[in-house]
């Protein structure tokens, strides 16, 4: 996998996170099967992963807490949140240079540019079927590095113009090869090494904690209240920072955790129909 391309493309994806990044989502419905292609979509707006369990889908939301403690977000309107939540990164399979993307061949397809003179720069620029808007990123080389999809548009058409044109499939950040991986059982594996990697920092930095050492948890962070919790158990049971019981450790953390902190999220119908409205599935991206 190209380090280039891993740092180009939009961080989302990518990676299962540590345990010390985990925030539950508890999203109650009794329509599972209709967010199962959603999990990676909703929680990769927290940067993270989704699992599904029993009756309801817990999300898995990864909040960076080693460098980004918890502050008042400034304010943004309703249809700001839901462009942010709702936003899918594409890549086509092929080098396209921006110059040749916009030089008005799409235009035959009824795609153009559309100039926004607040948002438009060289390397974020914006193309149109008039009714439909994506954002392309130009990496410094002057190539197409991502185009990504926000809110409700729809990007059927200008993805379908893109790979007419340019004779390349597009895939998007929900497959394997947008991130530089030729099947999704390598891709899953990449995710179990970096998460298992990840749990074990943690666990050094919350043994850290409970000693009064240095450590990496930062204040106002979940890491931060996960490791009030690991403080509280080992005070109750010292045997909690013995290296063999390392897993019954974390595991009791995060159990706890989604206890006393997940957030509930109950969807109503209009949510479901919504959603099932601006989700994007793999088998609809275009081929060459």
């Amino acid at each position: 996998m190209s380090e280039n391309m891993m740092s180009e493309r939009p961080r989302r994806g990518w990676g299962a996170p540590r345990e010390s990044d985990m925030a539950a989502l508890k999203v109650s419905t009794g329509a599972e099967h209709h967010f199962r292609r959603l999990d990676r979509r909703l929680a990769k707006a927290n940067r993270g992963t989704g699992t599904w369990s029993g009756p309801c889908l817990w999300m898995v939301a990864r909040l960076d807490e080693r460098s980004r403690p918890s502050r008042r977000r400034p304010n943004i309107n309703r249809t700001q949140k839901m462009e942010i939540a709702m936003s899918t990164a594409f890549a086509p399979l092929k080098k396209i240079a921006a110059r040749d993307l916009f030089d008005k061949r799409l235009e035959a397809f009824g795609v153009r540019e559309h100039v926004m003179p607040d948002k438009t720069t060289e390397k974020k620029r914006c193309l149109t079927d008039g009714r439909n808007y994506l954002w392309v990123s130009v990496n410094d080389e002057g190539l197409v590095a991502y185009i990504s999809r926000y809110g409700g548009n729809a990007p059927g058409k200008i993805l379908s113009a893109i790979a007419e044109a340019f004779d390349t499939d597009i895939v998007s950040e929900y497959q394997p090869q947008y991130w530089g991986f030729s099947t999704q059982e390598q891709w899953d594996a990449a995710e179990e090494e970096m998460s298992r990697q990840s749990r074990e920092r943690f666990y050094v930095d919350l043994v850290r904690y409970v000693r009064a050492e240095r450590n990496g948890i930062r204040p106002g962070t979940i890491g931060m209240i996960q490791a009030e919790i690991a403080k509280r158990l080992a005070n109750e049971d010292p045997t909690f920072l013995l290296l063999e019981n390392k897993d019954k450790f974390l595991d009791k953390i995060d159990s706890i955790y989604k206890r006393d902190h997940a957030i509930v999220v109950t969807l109503s119908e209009e949510d479901i129909a919504f959603a099932r409205m601006i989700v994007t599935h793999e088998e609809d991206l275009p081929s060459a």
